[in-house]
């Protein structure tokens, strides 16, 4: 898959089958492609499912820029969002724990304060306000399209709309603005090669650090999660165990085929 962007500023993610790289390049090294197939939607992150929104529509024959190329979504690794900070606030705020500690504002700070062994988010904080889950049930705060939860809880959460902009004589300006609509900001576009405002909310557009780095930022505060992993993190695959069990297998051949070193199996009363 790869992220592109189209000659509007918007980004998305489309199978790199469908673009035609060509020479050219943009004044920051980028690619330029072409979309060789009519009608190709483009989506908020790197797979395919129904469940993840669509940003819009490239015809045949469209400039993009290309900005990298990533794994599509697995049982592996995963992204999911980008989510809007009323997005957040939202689904943070339906959580029948959550009542008492409502989110009055729009996120503008999102962080993983806490970690289990195994490197999965046990505890999380929005706008220094805790979030109110179980565990495991994090995952299930944030959903893609509405409907779908995240993967797992191992994730890391990117921040968007979190940088600063360095000026001229050295004058700085960090965003999350309380109001990003009213904030001026300049970016190239897509497919102009011209500097021209980012206008929306939620407009993103492409970051690139000395080190060769590549991110893409949003204008008012977004958020995505990176994460890997598909399901509970106990080493048990639960469609593995049933295709086992139909197999004829019983319980304690398949927990001793997943959990096969130094396990021991007890009966308790």
């Amino acid at each position: 898959m790869v992220p592109v962007q189209d000659p509007t500023g918007k980004v998305g993610f489309v199978h790199s089958q469908y673009i035609n790289k060509t020479t050219q390049t943009s004044p920051l090294g980028f690619s330029y492609g072409t979309v060789n197939t009519p009608s190709l939607n483009y989506r908020s992150g790197p797979t395919t499912d129904i469940n993840t929104n669509i940003v819009g529509t490239l015809n045949e024959g469209s400039r993009v820029l290309i900005i990298e190329e990533v794994k599509q979504n697995n049982a592996y690794s995963w992204i999911s969002g980008p989510f809007s900070a009323q997005e957040i606030r939202d689904s943070i705020n339906a959580m029948p724990n959550q009542a008492g500690q409502q989110i009055s504002q729009p996120v503008t700070s999102l962080k993983v304060t806490e970690r289990g062994e195994s490197g999965r988010a046990t505890r999380m904080e929005a706008n220094g306000t805790v979030i109110q889950s179980f565990r495991d049930a994090l995952r299930s705060v944030f959903k893609e399209g509405g409907t779908r939860s995240l993967r797992s809880t191992k994730f890391e959460v990117e921040e968007m709309g979190n940088f600063t902009v360095l000026g001229a004589g050295g004058q700085k300006v960090s965003y999350p603005q309380a109001n990003a609509q009213e904030a001026k900001l300049f970016a190239l576009r897509g497919g102009s090669e011209q500097v021209s405002a980012v206008t929306g909310n939620s407009d993103q557009f492409v970051m690139l650090a000395r080190n060769g780095q590549v991110r893409v930022a949003s204008k008012a505060p977004m958020y995505r999660f990176h994460g890997n992993g598909f399901g509970h993190g106990l080493g048990v695959s639960q469609w593995g165990m049933r295709g086992l069990a139909v197999e004829g297998y019983d319980y304690r051949q398949i927990l001793q085929h997943y959990f096969h070193k130094d396990v021991k199996l007890e009966k308790k009363l």
